[in-house]
């Protein structure tokens, strides 16, 4: 990665050098190159009285690109770039990280911007600038979800009580911290504090600020923001750098300031959202092979659209971004409970929330002892004790309309050192009397001894049932050998019934063979089952087979 990355960088680099280069001093044309990943623009900049993309004052060089963009003072280019009219300009945004080989790329953004400037064939050095280079990254606003809270104030004393806490932890080093708290309500304004490692109150914190607050319509460059960005940034709250330099858990108070309330009751709700941004500038070091905060900062004007970085050296730069999870201060949330008058709403829906839950576990509990029934493997009803070789026995009724059944069925097992004589298909207890469709059943069969290698199944019923569960439409039977691990498997896939098919309710069935097994019938309806059965996200519910991930 760090060979593709050096080599890519020098070669967009000759090839900038030589657009300049072939460039007719006084044309300052911007030229703009893309790709779905890459953007560069080329342009030369006079030193002395530039007629390129400039602002106002004419004193500052911008270029954007989807990625970012860039606001340079031209006043870097004093002493610097003695000698030189024109110098030439490389914007590069990428909107990956092609420094993925660094220890320190895990928090880096996808956008990174590189900036370089030459003359005469050589790269200008920018550092230690008196005036910041003003970079843009944007950012992907739909990462960010404000989460609602609500503030319980007490109004009966001198001084309004009650604060919401927000604990935040911040794992890297030299982050920016904000808060964009937004109130619900429009002529709501709140009081928002910080203190590291410990909860502030009013007398006890490290910053305040306030939310909104119209001060921000004063910062450099406030103007240039869109009405989303400047609409944000009335209720954002930065705290200082130099206050959230270390890592470790800081602690947000809110607390109501001001607003329509009723000053008759003793307490007025106030609800208002809150977002955490965390943020970052970082830039490239080639001598260190890391991404490095030195000589950067976040500037004030950003926002959960595009971070705003203040750097006094030109280089390769990167944003980190990281969403900040709004936690719950739970011993402030259950302090709102001392007077339950106060809160009937809340309490009663909680309340109800966990009966509700109580009763749901003790049904699907009831449904899960059925299940041992439905899936389990149940010893058949005429076993003998002193048999000593074991069966499991899998029967499987078909979906077809009225395939279920009520009548005694029985079988005959035949292998080639035995068979298992007459058996019922009945267990102890009176359980599964009925042969549902699309069921799954199994048993475990005892005999004296080992049959062999199975040869065929008969099986039949008496036709005892009742209405439409006198017939039984039988898909197949599956005998598993417990001590070998032996399976073999019938396939009968026909009705079992004297008003359906053939009107035969006896069945002989060979053991399927491969040839049998891998038809296109056989694995069609197989496959189609289970994936209705068993995969399927809503059917599973309701039938709730043992090996549905969902269900189970």
């Amino acid at each position: 990665d760090k060979t593709v990355a050096n080599a890519g960088l020098t070669a967009l680099s000759t090839v900038a050098d030589s657009i300049g280069n072939k460039t007719h001093p006084e044309d300052t044309t911007e030229r703009s190159f893309a790709t779905p990943r890459l953007g560069m623009k080329l342009a030369k900049v006079s030193v002395d009285n530039s007629t390129n993309i400039t602002d106002s004052s004419n004193n500052t060089q911008t270029m954007s690109l989807p990625t970012g963009g860039f606001d340079v003072p031209k006043s870097i280019f004093q002493g610097s770039a003695s000698g030189c009219a024109n110098v030439n300009t490389m914007f590069l945004a990428d909107s990956d990280n092609p420094f993925t080989f660094a220890d320190t790329d895990n928090n880096v953004g996808r956008g990174v911007l590189s900036l370089a400037y030459t003359c005469n064939g050589e790269r200008i050095n920018v550092s230690g600038t008196q005036e910041p280079i003003v970079l843009w990254m944007e950012r992907d606003a739909n990462m960010y979800q404000e989460s609602l809270f609500v503030l319980i104030t007490n109004t009966k004393t001198d001084v309004w009580s009650n604060f919401n806490y927000h604990p935040i932890n911040l794992t890297e080093t030299n982050s920016s911290l904000q808060v964009i708290l937004e109130p619900q309500d429009a002529d709501s304004e709140y009081y928002v504090y910080l203190k590291f490692e410990e909860r502030p109150n009013v007398t006890y914190y490290d910053y305040i600020g306030f939310s909104p607050n119209d001060e921000v319509t004063k910062l450099s460059g406030y103007q240039s923001l869109n009405d989303s960005q400047k609409q944000q940034l009335r209720y954002t709250v930065t705290f200082p750098l130099d206050l959230t330099s270390s890592n470790g858990t800081y602690w947000i108070a809110v607390k109501y300031k001001r607003g329509n309330i009723q000053l008759a009751d003793t307490t007025a709700n106030s609800s208002y959202t809150l977002l955490n941004l965390v943020s970052g500038c970082r830039f490239w070091d080639d001598e260190n092979n890391t991404w490095s905060s030195e000589g950067c900062q976040v500037g004030p004007l950003t926002t959960k659209y595009r971070t705003q970085c203040l750097c006094n050296h030109l280089t390769s730069f990167g944003t980190d971004a990281v969403v900040a999870p709004n936690t719950i201060d739970f011993t402030n949330v259950w302090a709102k409970f001392d007077k339950l008058s106060e809160n009937a709403a809340v309490f009663a829906t909680v309340i109800s929330l966990v009966c509700l839950y109580l009763i749901l576990l003790i049904i699907l509990r009831y449904f899960d002892k059925l299940d041992l029934i439905k899936w389990g493997a149940i010893p058949l009803e005429d076993n003998l004790p002193t048999d000593s070789y074991f069966y499991q026995v899998t029967v499987q009724t078909g979906v077809k309309r009225n395939a279920g059944t009520d009548s005694q069925v029985r079988f005959i097992v035949s292998g080639e050192e035995g068979d298992s004589g007459v058996r019922r298909l009945t267990v102890a207890e009176g359980k599964r009397k009925h042969l549902a469709t699309g069921s799954i059943y199994n048993y475990v069969m005892s005999v004296d001894s080992c049959l062999g290698p199975l040869n065929f199944l008969r099986i039949w019923h008496d036709n005892s049932g009742k209405g439409k569960n006198q017939s039984w439409y039988l898909d197949q039977v599956q005998i598993n050998d417990l001590q070998t691990g032996e399976r073999f498997i019938f396939l009968c896939d026909r009705w079992l019934a004297v008003e359906q098919d053939d009107g035969l309710v006896d069945r002989i069935l060979p053991v399927a063979g491969l040839d049998d097994l891998i038809a296109f019938k056989q694995l069609f309806s197989s496959s189609a089952r289970k994936k209705l059965a068993n995969d399927h996200l809503w059917v599973s519910v309701f039938s709730r087979p043992t090996r549905s991930n969902f269900t189970r």
